[in-house]
């Protein structure tokens, strides 16, 4: 007799919504992250845009090695935290409107005056 494999597609169960963190000057970009998942009790977020300038960012790009970039306003970005034991875990995917846009790993950022980002989570 023959052995089948009987598959299927979960859905997570509740509603996705969104919320727009808007940061302060010089704010540290996973702090505020970290802390706006505390305040709305989020477990895990999807990061789903930013727009807006970063005073200071460190990312690493697919082809290189870390780099800072200091006044570079961002124009896209995706990823996934998760919040455990009060601590942030995850990573970033952002891209920098440069000479020529650059795309990296986020590493660590500080925020400039009108720094945006929309995260997406699931609200039971």
């Amino acid at each position: 007799m023959g052995q089948h494999i009987v598959s299927r597609m979960s859905k997570p169960e509740g509603t996705r919504k969104n919320i727009v963190l808007m940061f302060d000057e010089s704010e540290d970009v996973l702090e505020g992250l970290k802390k706006a998942m505390q305040e709305h009790a989020l477990k895990e977020c999807t990061i789903v845009d930013m727009n807006g300038s970063l005073k200071q960012i460190v990312m690493e790009p697919a082809r290189g090695k870390r780099t800072l970039f200091k006044d570079t306003p961002a124009i896209a970005a995706s990823g996934q935290y998760k919040l455990s034991f009060g601590d942030l875990y995850g990573h970033m995917k952002i891209t920098t409107k440069e000479k020529n846009p650059v795309t990296g790993k986020f590493i660590a950022g500080k925020a400039g005056a009108d720094l945006e980002m929309k995260i997406s989570f699931v609200e039971k």
